[in-house]
């Protein structure tokens, strides 16, 4: 079966692996940003050859190890390029050399094989160069095995054998160990050295160990016991039949999980985020609607403390008017009139509507006094204890995990609130004797009178109620008691006068409590306007999360699913792939 027809055969296969790499990256792309690089490097792996990758210490004969494999003196045994960078080797009709960048060098060779698989030597994992070791990871995932060079008379790195655990285990790679420069050691030490290999990769959960004994030096010499035509054996068979364009797609998969087992783990960190900010601001808004009706209580308690007082005056004032009416009073009035008009009947009704108006002034202000604080308290307390758990809010922060993006806007929104509730908070306020309607109570209260506005505002509410009430409400009744003589009419007027006075009580008790509650839900209305942006944050942080969360499952399906068919391709294909000459 030709490599052409074979890869006819994992087309479709291939673009489902893409399509699925794409759609994880969009979900990477909401929560972990770091991971889009890898998993666009798995697809354009997928176009790329079957890849061996290179690992090892300095000095433990890597690039020797890639010479003799390729017959070819790819680098200078020793030279600084060899080391400082990961040359990748792969076809090229003749020899070239080119850089992607200082770290990353490309080198074509017309080396059969190479047609059909890619070999990465990487820079030594105990390299002094600055990230190297970080450099050489990155290719992990993108790798279908890993041959890790030890030199054979000390295979004992603690740090190697940690990298060899993290391959296998994190990135669930196949390794194949080499033992180079078996020359250097005795018979004996390189079983025992063999030996201990094998107990480490059990260890790591590389079962069986695949362990090959090769000397460069021995090749270059052209000895048959050098150790490379097993070597070449292994890779040969590795892409016998094409299961290798198999492997390789599994192995992406395989590489794929581990990024969105991360992504999974990030998702659920934010889930977790988003779900306590939820609740956070759940309880917050729960917090101000109990203080919204608490305060509202109160103004309803002020207001009918207000009526009461009203009402007490009122009825005060009915029972003078009644006896001051009396027959004798009355003539006695108008007789005094005849020779002092300021003993009178008009000086009797401007005494009695003087007097209304003192008491009530009186009554009301030591109401106003005691109950306009006690509900500027309250709302103090409330909007202190939601600045408090803003507070509390950024220190459980400090253990959690932000994109910097959004981290930014939650932050501004919160230092935003803070400062507008502390705004809120503030005793001072605007020029407030000029305001007297409830727009611009709204308004005293939004550009910076705080509650000291609404506490004033409450004040100067319930005062001008009351002088434009019994200023207004007795006029008809002064006019009637001016012509009234002995007990005419008498009953009339003390009639006109209570319904005046009950009329003022059914126009104080609506206005004073609708206009007591109107600047209550001012302040709050204001309160929840001022939080409402970092709600719509939250909002959208679910929008964001709670999607990705469910696709991510539904791409978890879709690549076991993908996986199975991948294998069942594999068993279909039958036979050896063809070359148009010896491979190497």
């Amino acid at each position: 079966m030709t490599r052409d027809l074979i890869n006819e055969k994992y087309a479709g296969l291939r673009v489902r692996m893409t399509r699925w790499l794409t759609d994880l990256a969009d979900i990477a792309s909401t929560c972990i940003p770091s991971q889009i690089q890898t998993l666009a490097s798995l697809g354009d792996s997928l176009s790329s050859p079957f890849s061996f990758v290179i690992m090892g210490k300095v000095k433990a004969g890597k690039s020797s190890f890639v010479n003799a494999l390729l017959k070819s003196q790819v680098c200078t045994v020793d030279a600084a390029p060899c080391t400082d960078s990961i040359q990748i080797i792969t076809y090229a009709a003749q020899r070239t050399e080119s850089r992607e960048n200082p770290t990353i060098r490309h080198i074509g060779l017309p080396v059969d094989i190479l047609k059909t698989i890619a070999i990465v030597d990487t820079p030594g994992t105990d390299t002094v160069i600055e990230a190297h070791q970080e450099i050489a990871e990155r290719f992990i995932p993108n790798s279908d095995v890993v041959f890790f060079v030890f030199m054979a008379k000390n295979p004992y790195s603690k740090t190697d054998w940690e990298l060899v655990r993290k391959i296998r285990n994190t990135w669930k790679r196949h390794v194949v160990f080499i033992l180079q420069q078996i020359d250097t050691v005795s018979r004996d030490d390189l079983k025992q050295h063999r030996a201990y290999i094998e107990k480490l990769a059990f260890q790591c959960g590389i079962s069986p160990c695949t362990v090959f004994e090769v000397s460069a030096r021995r090749e270059d010499d052209g000895a048959a016991d050098s150790g490379f035509r097993e070597v070449r054996q292994y890779i040969v068979s590795t892409i016998t039949g094409g299961k290798h364009y198999g492997e390789k797609l599994l192995n992406i998969a395989v590489t794929g999980r581990v990024v969105m087992a991360d992504i999974e783990k990030a998702l659920e960190n934010e889930k977790a985020r988003f779900d306590w900010n939820r609740q956070f601001m759940a309880g917050l808004k729960s917090r101000l609607l109990l203080s919204r009706k608490h305060s509202l209580e109160e103004g309803k308690a002020l207001a009918e403390r207000l009526i009461e007082c009203y009402d007490a005056v009122g009825n005060i004032v009915k029972k003078d008017f009644a006896e001051g009416l009396a027959t004798v009073a009355v003539l006695q009035r108008s007789f005094a009139g005849i020779f002092n008009r300021r003993n009178g009947l008009q000086k009797w009704r401007e005494d009695t509507l003087h007097h209304f108006r003192e008491r009530l002034k009186t009554d009301i202000s030591r109401e106003i006094a005691g109950g306009v604080p006690f509900i500027q308290d309250g709302m103090k307390l409330s909007l202190q204890g939601v600045r408090d758990e803003f507070q509390k809010w950024r220190t459980l922060h400090t253990s959690q995990s932000y994109d910097a993006a959004i981290e930014e806007r939650i932050s501004g929104a919160i230092s935003r609130i803070e400062q507008q509730l502390d705004d809120l908070l503030s005793e001072s306020h605007p020029e407030l004797d000029a305001m007297q309607t409830d727009d611009e109570i709204s308004k005293g209260i939004q550009l910076g009178g705080g509650l000291g506005a609404a506490g004033v505002m409450l004040a100067l509410l319930a005062h001008t109620m009351w002088i434009d009430i019994t200023g207004g409400a007795l006029t008809a009744v002064g006019a009637l008691v001016a012509i009234f003589t002995l007990s005419v009419r008498r009953k009339d007027a003390i009639a006109i006068l209570n319904r005046a006075i009950d009329s003022g009580r059914a126009k104080y008790d609506p206005d004073v409590t609708g206009k007591i509650q109107h600047i209550i839900h001012t302040v709050f209305d204001h309160v929840d306007r001022i939080i409402q942006p970092l709600d719509d944050i939250f909002k959208e942080e679910g929008q964001r999360i709670l999607p990705a969360t469910a696709r991510l499952s539904e791409l978890a399906s879709a690549c076991q699913e993908l996986c199975n068919d991948i294998e069942a391709e594999g068993r279909r294909i039958e036979g050896p792939i063809e070359f148009s000459s010896p491979p190497i």
